[in-house]
């Protein structure tokens, strides 16, 4: 018999009878060497890591920017400052090509910084995609110049990987071209090649308007050109260090030099394109719903093709075939650029093996990604939003004033009354305590209904985006319930109640102005209509679908109803239906832009002729008013029980 604690048979080692130990299972051969690979794959990983983030220290002159390793694409996230390599980027082209892409993303967080500012072109997107390409050669010599070892690094970064598509928009094709060395102007189209080598100057100009050294501060007199030429594009009241000032007044002054060197001559391919898709679709007009078709597809590509087939055409051209042309063009851009512009380009690995070719079977790593148009909205935005919050925090949370609840299974008190039920029913012995609360938020829900009809192009477009934006991240932040909708003929849905606050839905708010011009992918894109009514009926019953003590419905709009399934008389009984429907429900109306007195002939509680730069505090004041007026009115029922 063993003595207790000799560690055989069942003991465990302290007198006691345990379990038996289970037999040990060995390891095959395979499975020692996979973990020893594995292993070896984890120290290679972690060396690869220590060197990327002491390149990523050194070239920053901060040791507490940071490098990590993810799925997915590159980034650079400036809150937490650190640089994102793509995983797979690292395990198949090596830490040599990492370094490289490493180098380039450094020059873009530096000085690139045009997505904070405004890019003169007739499509906005397209126009920053120039500017995006242009922005390429601008960083990489800036980091050369700064670190000349880098220049031989990104100097195998300029591959594309195969000739350029001649179906592509020529504008595109251009930004390919400006952002990888002159070579890859061989085989692009005529237009494109003589557009490259006009510019081509012009273009060596800009990648040299670099500031010297970004942590110099500005002079007195760059002090006053940012002033003048800069703090107008920047948020309101916003004030950049000083060293900050001079990084953006040289993109200012590189993106004015390119705003009348060479957007001009990429504008000029744009509009080219434009007249040639109009004459493609007007020569046969069964071409218009195939064209409209593969539109809707995300396949306009497919009509490029067709048309460049076709050669030069001179049919007469109407309006509304140049606004279909406009779609075609930019959809067939939006879709090429992750094929294209964005292609992973090849760097030998240490061994001397070139890297694989990006395919097209999955989404390419993006090496920079210029701000969307929700977070530029958002960062002129966000003093503003952070105040609202602040104020509407007070009239949101009732008295503070600590409840009492009961039927807890531990807590600061035992309930008499729970306590002699206990004796009765022993099972309830996990309800006997009660604990102090903070009493729960008031009950509110919002709408926010914009028109998104063609009345609303321009100023107005960028107005509503950023009071929408304003509202949408106002109510988020505070978790009251929102939702957001668009309506045309029929309603836009942006936000639902129960959807996630998520990039997909700031996408969505994002493309508020191209709704509004029709050319939004899988937008409804009817702006010629705005069925007032109908829409204002299905967004109250979603409104009223939410439990809440306030239901607040704000309508921007700044036309008549001029709807394909109502009339004007229409938008009349909606209103009266909605304000009767229940007494929880308040209906605002705002008129955007002058001349909009005709809305107080429809809602009865509304605000006529707000400026279109005015809309957003517009928005803020009469969501503040409401819910401090439904705090005095008898809203603070909310705290009872």
């Amino acid at each position: 018999m063993a003595a207790p604690g000799d560690g055989s048979g069942g003991g465990d080692g302290d007198g006691t009878i345990g379990p038996a130990t289970p037999p040990r299972r060995i390891a095959s051969a395979a499975e020692e060497r996979a973990a020893a690979e594995q292993r070896a794959a984890d120290a290679a990983l972690g060396e690869d890591l220590r060197r990327l983030r002491a390149l990523a220290a050194g070239l920053c002159q901060d040791a507490r920017v940071g490098v990590d390793v993810a799925p997915g694409p590159w980034a650079f996230d400036r809150a937490s400052r650190t640089f994102i390599v793509s995983a797979e980027d690292l395990r198949t082209a090596g830490v040599d090509y990492c370094a490289a892409v490493l180098a380039r993303q450094v020059g873009h967080a530096k000085i690139s910084r045009h997505g904070l500012l405004q890019v003169p072109f007739a499509d906005e997107e397209l126009g920053r995609l120039c500017v995006d390409a242009l922005e390429v050669a601008r960083a990489d010599a800036w980091i050369g110049d700064r670190y000349p070892g880098a220049k031989a690094w990104i100097a195998g970064l300029d591959e594309l990987g195969g000739p350029i598509d001649p179906a592509l928009p020529d504008v595109v094709a251009f930004a390919i071209a400006c952002a990888a060395p002159l070579s890859a102007a061989f085989g692009v189209r005529e237009a494109v090649a003589q557009a490259l080598y006009d510019t081509y100057e012009a273009r060596q100009g800009y990648a040299s308007l670099a500031p010297l050294d970004p942590v110099t501060p500005p002079t007195v007199a760059e002090r006053a050109r940012f002033r003048l030429e800069v703090a107008p594009q920047l948020p309101k009241g916003l004030l950049p260090p000083a060293a900050e000032q001079a990084t953006l007044l040289a993109a200012s002054a590189a993106l004015r030099y390119a705003a009348a060197e060479i957007l001009p001559v990429a504008e000029a391919l744009y509009w080219d394109d434009v007249d040639a898709m109009q004459a493609y679709l007007m020569e046969r007009p069964d071409r218009i719903p195939w064209a409209r078709q593969r539109l809707q597809a995300n396949d306009a590509i497919a009509v490029m093709r067709q048309m460049r087939q076709r050669g030069p055409l001179s049919p007469p051209k109407e309006s509304w075939a140049e606004e279909l042309a406009q779609a075609l063009i930019a959809s067939a851009a939006l879709a090429a650029l992750p094929r294209r512009v964005l292609v992973r380009e090849g760097l030998p690995e240490a061994g001397g093996r070139k890297a694989e070719a990006a395919t097209d079977e999955g989404p390419p790593p993006s090496f920079w990604t210029p701000p969307t148009a929700y977070e530029r909205a958002l960062e002129r935005l966000r003093d503003q939003v952070e105040a609202l919050c602040r104020r509407l925090e007070a009239a949101l949370l009732p008295s503070r004033r600590l409840r009492r609840r009961d039927g807890f299974p531990s807590g600061r008190g035992i309930d008499l009354r729970r306590l002699f039920a206990f004796e009765a029913d022993p099972r309830r012995v996990g309800e006997l305590w009660w604990r102090p609360t903070i009493p729960d938020r008031r009950d509110a829900a919002v709408l926010l209904l914009v028109d998104l009809s063609g009345s609303m192009r321009g100023p107005k477009a960028d107005a509503a985006l950023l009071g929408t934006v304003l509202l949408a991240e106002t109510l988020d932040r505070l978790r009251v319930p929102f939702a957001i909708q668009g309506f045309q003929d029929v309603l836009v849905p942006l936000r639902g109640f129960d959807q996630p606050f998520d990039d997909a839905v700031r996408s969505a708010i994002g493309a508020i102005p191209q709704e509004i011009e029709g050319r939004r992918l899988g937008g409804n894109s009817s702006p010629a209509f705005n069925d007032d009514g109908p829409c204002l009926l299905e967004a109250a019953a979603s409104l009223l679908g939410q439990s809440a003590l306030l239901r607040l419905l704000i309508v921007v709009s700044d036309g008549r109803p001029e709807g394909r399934r109502s009339q004007p008389k229409d938008l009349n009984a909606a209103v009266t239906t909605v304000c009767n429907a229940d007494p929880s429900l308040m209906l605002v109306g705002l008129g955007l832009g002058p001349q909009t007195e005709h809305v107080r002939q429809y809602y009865p509680n509304a605000t006529a002729n707000v400026p279109v730069d005015r809309l957003a505090d517009e928005i803020a004041d009469r969501l503040e008013r409401v819910l401090l007026d439904h705090l005095r009115a008898g809203g603070a029922g909310a705290d009872s029980g």
